[in-house]
């Protein structure tokens, strides 16, 4: 059973989230975690070890869990704690891009950033091949 002190640490939601995602039967959740074989490492199937990562790691109520590699499973060498901002540009729905040749970018949110614009429209202009902020903007590996 686990003590009150540990389940209302802030980070023990955090490890109730991760071993669902990865252990439900959800038809939603399935295609994105059990399907691609994404797991949760032996060691922080308890909470309390978990736990003990986490403050260890930098742990801050206001940031989310992220797993490095997206092809690989939550472990304390896949994963760290980062921003909402940080962990949108870190998911297999970013494509590189180029933009007029010159700048190879990581991800939409990055052209967004640099052209001064929202991802929206940097979407809708590789979707139409629009022109965004007067600049040519092309998919160039969405496998990247």
């Amino acid at each position: 059973m686990l003590n009150s002190a540990l389940s209302a640490h802030p980070a023990y939601t955090r490890w109730k989230t991760m071993m669902s995602r990865c252990q439900s039967d959800d038809e939603q959740k399935k295609p994105y975690y059990k399907e691609r074989g994404i797991t949760v490492c032996e060691e922080w199937h308890t909470p309390r070890a978990f736990i003990a990562w986490a403050e260890s790691s930098g742990f801050s109520p206001i940031l989310t869990l992220d797993r490095i590699d997206n092809d690989l499973g939550y472990s304390p060498e896949n994963c760290r704690w980062i921003t909402r901002t940080g962990q949108a540009r870190n998911t297999r729905a970013n494509v590189a891009v180029l933009v007029d040749g010159h700048f190879r970018l990581e991800s939409l949110a990055e052209a967004a950033d640099m052209l001064g614009t929202s991802q929206d429209r940097i979407y809708k202009a590789l979707k139409y091949g629009w022109k965004c902020m007067g600049h040519t903007i092309e998919r160039i590996n969405e496998a990247l």
